[in-house]
């Protein structure tokens, strides 16, 4: 276990220090201009605390300040993954071994706890995760976005699905199970039908990922000193409908991707069908060498952006063309430097 543990981290830290350093001592000058002095604002947390990056503990180290306050803000993930991984990845590993019924359980009810804390959470600390929420979307930033035990509900999920039997394994183990043949039934029928079970899956997925459209940002922005309950600002929606969002979108969500990816792995079909359209789409050979990348761009894109805009002479005026070549030439350029990373380091 220790073996395990120890070289997870030595996949991530090579290149996140060289990024960090990069960050922190190349990147501020690299360029000049009229906004160049708000990369003061990214170095003094570095200054202070970049030892917290290089522990996986800057997610909570500065206590009480929000996600980017934080030294190379973005790498909270970092933390969380690498503190989610040490906390259940090798322990479950070896629980299926020696049972996989328990361990499915054990995963089960450590999801479902997560999802129980972060809703006790929202709704004793009022939280929200609409941006123009104000005050109520600032606490969540600080007291819950960066967290584990609301971030585990996704890594359990993933945990979940490489636990989740296939057709195959029931078919091979029927004869030796003790369950009623119901159940051995209800899987057998699940995967032989699997055209509602995903578009279930993707539209929820759907509607998650355009609800907000229904009222979040209808008005102005609040400040972080406002609420949208007392103040003309942020979303319309009641604090039911807020609560209800905050709380469970994200279980929905891991839910349906675990239901998503489950369903492609079963599908064995060469046939049409929503599942196999799904299954082929995620299948092409273009997300090989650009999942092997992602890491690095993770890393990099950030530095991209802000050399990028930071070091411009005016203030931009949005167009939707220029976002969009804005996007396309930052994602170009951060793959590139992605590519030369993994060759040079990874």
């Amino acid at each position: 276990v220790l073996a395990v543990l120890a070289l997870r981290v030595l996949r991530i830290l090579p290149l996140y220090g060289l990024c960090l350093g990069f960050w922190m001592y190349i990147s501020p000058h690299l360029g000049s201009g009229p906004f160049w002095y708000q990369w003061e604002n990214f170095l003094e947390p570095c200054r202070q605390s970049w030892w917290t990056n290089l522990l996986f503990v800057n997610n909570f180290l500065p206590w009480g300040v929000s996600t980017t306050a934080n030294c190379f803000y973005h790498s909270w993930y970092l933390a969380v993954d690498v503190q989610l991984f040490f906390l259940f990845s090798p322990w479950l590993v070896l629980l299926f071994q020696r049972s996989h019924s328990l361990a499915r359980k054990v995963t089960i009810f450590m999801w479902a706890s997560s999802v129980v804390v972060t809703a006790v959470l929202t709704y004793t600390q009022n939280w929200s995760i609409n941006t123009f929420d104000g005050a109520a979307v600032a606490l969540f930033d600080v007291e819950g976005y960066a967290k584990p035990h609301v971030r585990a509900q996704s890594y359990l999920a993933g945990i979940f699905v490489a636990m989740w039997p296939r057709r195959h394994q029931w078919q091979q183990n029927r004869s030796k199970r003790k369950s009623s043949g119901g159940e051995s039934a209800w899987c057998y029928t699940f995967t032989e039908s699997d055209t509602f079970p995903m578009a279930t899956a993707l539209g929820c997925l759907l509607i998650l990922s355009f609800v907000t459209v229904t009222g979040a940002y209808v008005r102005r922005a609040c400040t972080f000193e406002e609420l949208p309950e007392t103040h003309n600002c942020g979303s319309v929606w009641s604090p039911n409908a807020t609560f209800l969002y905050t709380a469970f979108s994200r279980a929905i969500w891991s839910v349906s991707i675990a239901l998503l990816l489950h369903l492609c792995l079963e599908n064995q079909s060469r046939r049409g069908g929503l599942t196999a359209i799904v299954k082929s789409v995620l299948s092409w050979r273009i997300w090989t060498p650009l999942a092997h990348l992602s890491f690095g761009a993770y890393l990099i894109h950030p530095i991209i952006i802000f050399i990028w805009k930071l070091g411009g002479s005016e203030k931009t005026t949005f167009r939707l063309f220029t976002f969009l070549m804005d996007f396309c030439s930052i994602t170009v350029v951060t793959f590139i430097f992605s590519f030369f990373a993994a060759i040079l380091v990874e």
